[in-house]
C-alpha cells in the first residue's frame, strides 16, 4: 500500500521547524505543520508538482508550525485535522505565542476534524492514526502513517522538546514518549517537528 508514498521535507522560516508534504498514488496530498514564510515555496511545490492538499494536519498550536493554514485553506477546500486543544488555541495569538514572537500575532480558524485519543482517518485507504501526546503543549498530538510516524516536537532526536512555554508539562512529555517507544517497533520512521527524521532504534533516551 506504501510503496507509492512520497514524503517531501519542507524546512520552515523563520522558525527552523519541518514541515512535510505527504502524497500518494493520484494528485492528493497531506500537509503537516505548514509555516514555511510566506508559504510561497510550499505553495509553488503544490502548484508544480500538480498536488491537491486534502488534510492539513497540525501537531500542535505553536505559530512555527500553523503560520500558512489560511492561506492554504484560501487556495484549496481542504480541511484542517488538529486535537480540540490545539483547534482552541490556534485562534488566539497569545496561546499560539505569535503575539509574542512578533509583537502582531495572527490567528486560525479552528480546525475542521477533532481528533481524539486513537482516532483513525481513512484517506483513500491509507489510515492515519493518531495519538493525544500532552507535553510539549496540551494540545499535541502524532500520527502514523504505516511505517512512518510523525511526532511533532514531542520527539525530537538529540535534544529535549520545550516544556516551558504555556500548557508544558513535563511529566505529560515522560508518559507520551515512553508511549510512543512502547507502541511503536524500533525501525519506526519518525518524522519530527525539528531536526532530522530518525529510526526510532536510534533515539537518543536523554530526551525523555
Amino acid at each position: 500500500m506504501f510503496s507509492a508514498l512520497d514524503i517531501k521535507r519542507f524546512i520552515n522560516f523563520p522558525v527552523s521547524s519541518n514541515c512535510f508534504v505527504v502524497s500518494a498514488e493520484g494528485n492528493e496530498c497531506i500537509l503537516i505543520d505548514p509555516a514555511c514564510g510566506d508559504g510561497k515555496n510550499l505553495l509553488d511545490h503544490i502548484s508544480s508538482h500538480n498536488l491537491k492538499p486534502v488534510y492539513i494536519i497540525l501537531t500542535h498550536e505553536h505559530f512555527d508550525h500553523i503560520s500558512n493554514v489560511e492561506c492554504i485553506r484560501s487556495s484549496y477546500p481542504c480541511k484542517v485535522v488538529a486535537s480540540a486543544e490545539c483547534s482552541e488555541r490556534i485562534g488566539n495569538s497569545k496561546k499560539n505565542l505569535s503575539l509574542f514572537y512578533d509583537q502582531q500575532g495572527f490567528i486560525c480558524q479552528p480546525a475542521d476534524i477533532l481528533i481524539e485519543d486513537n482516532f483513525v482517518l481513512n484517506w483513500n485507504d491509507i489510515f492515519l492514526r493518531f495519538q493525544i501526546t500532552p507535553g510539549h503543549t496540551e494540545g499535541s498530538i502524532c500520527f502514523s502513517i504505516g511505517n512512518n510516524l510523525f511526532t511533532g516536537d514531542t520527539l525530537m532526536n538529540g535534544y529535549k522538546p520545550v516544556v516551558k512555554l504555556p500548557g508544558g508539562n513535563k511529566k505529560k512529555l515522560e508518559e507520551s514518549i515512553i508511549r510512543l517507544l512502547k507502541e511503536y517497533s524500533e525501525d519506526t520512521i519518525v518524522f519530527p517537528g525539528h531536526g532530522e527524521t530518525f529510526i526510532l532504534k536510534d533515539i537518543n533516551k536523554a530526551v525523555i
